[in-house]
């Protein structure tokens, strides 16, 4: 199948205010419901060789199953039948549809009705990975070539460099400031580096599985406009090029919660006492709290593939989680302490798979099932002056887009893409080439929304009042 992108786009004068992300609910046996995306939604021509005509099938009726609606429109039709003001409102809507990884995988967006105003920041970044606020509004970015930035009043400063990165999908990755950072000015970083095997630790501690790749949760002081003094509070955690998860984040009872990947060892995220594939809870000296789900463990969560993204609803406290699947199949979930997310036993479709351990397993809130999101970081409005007081916001990579979820108690009521990062021109050498529009963190300071992602800039979305 065939889509044509951007001269389509921009010539086609006609619109479609369907979304496709509301699907087609599946329940297992003795399985709370899930909420699955529609089954195979599609994009086509409506005529081969036809000119500017789409023909648009999705899956939207979850009471009495999966029923195609076919959508199409034409530039003619629109001249013909629409004054000139409809078919410029058309066609602007048409130039919202986002692509989201092929053909097959797509949203039309932003499909919410709130209003806000967009800027760009002006500070250059690379790679970034994670953002945080400090207390006097400057911010900290960890970027995944090592890089750790001071961003303040304009201006940019690497703080500091971390070395002996691993590359792919792993660097430098998570970021957290300690909840008493203006008392102790302590933040916490998290990344891959490379190990050769005459190293001691290239075995990992107590576990059959030799790694070569490793990560390090640190702890850094802020001190003087510098970080000095790097302690490792917990070393040796098994990684890989990629599947490393890695989110940094301070629950609300001031522990340090850190999401970890399962190196490719998918199986073992069934093992509680390998620390791949899990969420992990700790003190900020890097010791196993005594209240932990699984005595003298770290291991909060188990049975995760990729976790990149925590957040904590504001009223009911409860962790929530983005996580990556495998072709397709992310997941965002409801996290309960020393619960199994099925990883290594089954992918969230519920296709049971054989595991060294099965146990209770807990079913996702969310399968994206039919088209990738890739979640990454993510945040609950806590502000309740806030007019999206309670909404989380999740950050897509093939996605693409800030998807927002609303919730009545534990029910999600609003699902919905919210705002679609565009391409824009990038300068230097490949000056006027548009830049990947992937999102990578989101995070609500002081009445705004911050994204970071691929194209390297900040961006800053502030409600319309």
């Amino acid at each position: 199948m065939h889509v044509r992108t951007s001269k389509l786009l921009l010539t086609v004068l006609t619109t479609v205010l369907v979304t496709f992300l509301t699907g087609c609910a599946k329940e297992a046996p003795d399985a709370p419901p899930i909420k699955v995306e529609p089954e195979n939604p599609q994009i086509v021509d409506c005529e081969k060789g036809s000119d500017n005509c789409r023909e648009v099938t999705d899956c939207n009726n979850a009471k009495t199953g999966c029923l195609p609606r076919h959508i199409s429109f034409s530039t003619n039709d629109c001249e013909r039948n629409e004054t000139p003001q409809s078919c410029e409102n058309f066609r602007q809507r048409l130039e919202e549809v986002n692509l989201i990884a092929d053909p097959y995988n797509f949203v039309s967006g932003p499909l919410t009705k709130e209003k806000f105003v967009v800027e760009n920041l002006d500070y250059k970044l690379s790679e970034p990975w994670d953002l945080e606020f400090l207390p006097d509004d400057s911010m900290l970015v960890a970027e995944r070539n090592g890089n750790i930035v001071h961003l303040s009043a304009g201006e940019s400063k690497v703080l500091h460099t971390v070395d002996s990165l691993v590359a792919v999908e792993s660097g430098l990755l998570g970021l957290a400031v300690d909840p008493q950072f203006s008392e102790n000015g302590f933040i916490y970083i998290f990344y891959s580096y490379q190990l050769d095997e005459s190293d001691p630790a290239f075995l990992t501690p107590d576990h059959e599985h030799k790694r070569r790749i490793l990560n390090n949760l640190s702890r850094f002081t802020f001190s003087g406009g510098a970080l000095e003094e790097e302690v490792v509070i917990m070393g040796a955690i098994p990684g890989s090029t990629s599947h490393t998860g890695g989110r940094l984040e301070f629950g609300p009872d001031g522990k340090l919660y850190a999401g970890l990947g399962d190196a490719f060892l998918d199986v073992e995220s069934q093992d509680p006492d390998f620390l791949a594939g899990k969420i992990i809870r700790l003190n900020t000296d890097g010791s196993i709290p005594s209240d932990n789900p699984i005595k003298d463990s770290y291991v909060y969560s188990m049975g995760h593939r990729n976790p990149q993204g925590l957040a904590w609803h504001p009223d009911t406290g409860v962790l929530y989680q983005s996580e990556h699947g495998s072709n397709r199949f992310d997941e965002i979930n409801r996290i309960t302490p020393g619960g199994n997310y099925g990883w290594g036993s089954f992918q969230c479709d519920q296709k049971m798979r054989p595991a060294a351990k099965q146990g209770t397993l807990n079913f996702p809130l969310i399968c994206f099932s039919a088209w990738t999101m890739a979640p990454s970081g993510m945040q609950f409005v806590s502000d309740r002056e806030s007019p999206w007081y309670g909404s989380l916001f999740v950050a897509g990579l093939r996605g693409k887009h800030l998807h927002r979820y609303v919730f009545d108690q534990e029910a999600i009521v609003t699902d919905e893409v919210f705002y679609i990062r565009h391409p824009v021109k990038q300068e230097g050498k490949r000056k006027g080439a548009p830049q990947n529009a992937r999102l990578r963190d989101v995070e609500y300071y002081k009445g705004s929304l911050y994204v970071i992602g691929d194209f390297n800039l900040l961006t800053k979305i502030t409600p319309t009042l």
